[in-house]
């Protein structure tokens, strides 16, 4: 079942809520149905459509047995090479005390088998 909703329509529902309310209790209290606070709340949600992608399926290049795309997987191989020259790794120790651990670069809590700390990113160095 589909429930997206326009946003045309939704905007259209708190006009026609603001003038039932205008009507039944005027607008001089301050619990008036305020239309515009709600209209700009319903404006700044992201819309529900779902993207629709363009797959490469009848492409010579797809493989078809393993459902990829070599020439998309070189790509992604290359920009991930490109972001780690850009960025330097970066390395925390782990500090251990009352039985828990954690990063000494953020202060957050860390897992045994942790190589890299899932909050900052930094490459965990486990005194052993």
């Amino acid at each position: 079942m589909n429930d997206l909703i326009k946003r045309e329509d939704a905007i259209k529902a708190m006009k026609i809520l603001e003038a039932e309310d205008n009507k039944t209790y005027g607008c001089s209290i301050p619990e008036c149905f305020d239309s515009n606070r709600a209209i700009k709340a319903l404006n700044e949600l992201p819309s529900a459509e779902q993207e629709e992608f363009e797959w490469c399926h009848d492409c010579k290049e797809y493989d078809q047995g393993q459902h990829c795309c070599h020439r998309w997987t070189k790509v992604i191989r290359q920009t991930v090479e490109e972001l780690k020259a850009q960025k330097s790794e970066t390395t925390a120790k782990v500090k251990e005390a009352w039985g828990l651990a954690m990063c000494e670069s953020c202060k957050k809590r860390v897992y045994q088998n942790d190589i890299y700390c899932s909050h900052c990113g930094a490459k965990l160095e486990w005194e052993s």
